[in-house]
């Protein structure tokens, strides 16, 4: 199962970086180019080195991968970063709101061994590779983990985080409001009897990757880069990459939708749309104010997961799968779970088969609310696909039998704050 250890974090100096909520920041692929300018207008962000602005281009000598490795080495010796010096997990929770509601997510923080994908650490959805190649050349320049893969473990009676319930009663050692209005305390904790006691707990477990793909394959290639470049040890911090760790049964798990609006399409036509889909699915016109993207949202999550939305024309409907057999003739190459989730369904038949052919496949934005879905087709979108979540107990079902689902099919929130904690890859 996997193996999880404590780490000595790289971590910003209250000392010098009295506000932490300045320079943290959002992952990296959720930041808009609206959002990266006003974390850059803070000269110690995060955002520095984790998306800095300067050229990709490996040739040039001022690429941003080089600049953020400098960068690093300069707030490293200005003590901008201070190194923690006992190894610790790291206590993580996050408050926020949800429909109204208050809720805090809690999780730990460690570094987990590496392993082969679909073995002891599992994905659940497929990954694009023009960020896997970014993020090996930012790992390659800075030796270091900018942020966390975000892991979930079964614990449906939240075992391991009561290890941690006296590490909580004191002040935490960070605390940081993300620009979403999150509030992010995090605790160190290096007692060796709690960190042997969250040890032995999770040793028979193993991991589905939750936020972070490209990170954890990012740090496969740099391992077995670094062992083509020369010996390397069994305890080399290369052999391991850092988490945020979360139990399943934990209350502030949130998983959002993510939405598809397509714009630049060819000779679009709603009505000719509708004859395609209906050659495969049922339509029938929603109960709900097409323009009303809350009430699509709330009408949408009774919906069963083989559903889906389409919003065209001033309208809105319900997709249904005429025919399962017909689905498992079509794509036989997994399970029913899968293959009749709705993010399934649209990529490997819906998209491919109906509208591609007839109207290319245009632009594809993702977000991950039907107001901002209804907003887009306002401004001139074409048609929104509009989805239900995707159950957390579905998610770790298809990834426990090493399914993939589509990229982009889930929305873990809220996201790991990037900045509280960095781990170097060497010492």
């Amino acid at each position: 199962m996997a193996t999880i250890e404590p780490f000595r974090a790289l971590r910003y100096n209250p000392a010098l970086v009295p506000n932490l909520s300045a320079v943290t920041a959002p992952p990296y692929d959720v930041i808009s180019p609206e959002l990266q300018r006003e974390l850059l207008a803070e000269p110690r962000n995060i955002a520095h080195l984790d998306l800095n602005p300067g050229s990709t281009d490996l040739n040039h000598p001022g690429n941003r991968y080089r600049a953020a490795a400098q960068l690093l080495g300069e707030w490293r010796d200005a003590d901008v970063l201070i190194r923690d010096t006992s190894p610790s997990l790291y206590v993580y929770e996050q408050d926020y709101t949800w429909a109204g509601q208050p809720l805090t997510r809690r999780s730990f923080a460690a570094r987990v061994r590496l392993s082969p994908l679909g073995d002891m650490v599992h994905p659940h959805e497929r990954t694009f590779s023009g960020p896997k190649q970014d993020r090996f050349n930012l790992t390659v320049e800075t030796r270091c983990n900018l942020s966390q893969v975000l892991g979930i473990y079964a614990d449906e009676a939240a075992e391991v985080m009561a290890c941690f319930d006296s590490t909580v009663r004191r002040s935490p050692d960070m605390v940081a409001t993300g620009r979403d209005g999150v509030v992010n305390r995090l605790w160190a904790e290096s007692d060796p009897a709690i960190i042997g006691a969250v040890q032995g707990l999770m040793a028979d477990r193993s991991l589905t990757i939750a936020d972070g793909h490209h990170r954890y394959e990012t740090a496969l290639r740099y391992q077995a880069w670094m062992e083509e470049m020369g010996s390397l040890p069994d305890d080399h911090p290369a052999r391991y990459t850092s988490f945020v760790l979360l139990g399943s049964g934990d209350p502030g798990v949130r998983v959002m939708p993510t939405h598809r609006v397509l714009s630049d399409l060819r000779g679009f036509d709603p009505g000719l749309l509708r004859r395609q889909l209906q050659t495969h699915f049922e339509w029938r016109e929603a109960e709900v104010d097409p323009r009303d993207g809350a009430a699509l949202e709330a009408w949408m999550a009774e919906q069963p997961l083989s559903s889906i939305g389409v919003l065209t024309g001033g309208q809105a409907a319900l997709l249904r799968p005429r025919s399962t057999d017909l689905l498992r003739a079509e794509l036989p190459d997994m399970s029913d779970e899968l293959r009749l989730l709705n993010v399934t369904l649209l990529h490997r038949a819906l998209l491919p088969s109906l509208l591609e052919p007839v109207f290319g496949a245009g632009q594809t934005s993702y977000v991950h609310l039907a107001e901002e879905a209804v907003g887009l087709v306002n401004d001139g979108a074409q048609v929104a696909f509009l989805l239900r979540a995707t159950p957390l107990e579905t998610i770790l079902e298809v990834a426990g039998r090493n399914e993939l689902m589509p990229q982009k099919s889930t929305y873990f929130y809220p996201k790991v704050l990037s900045g509280l904690l960095l781990y170097p890859l060497r010492d």
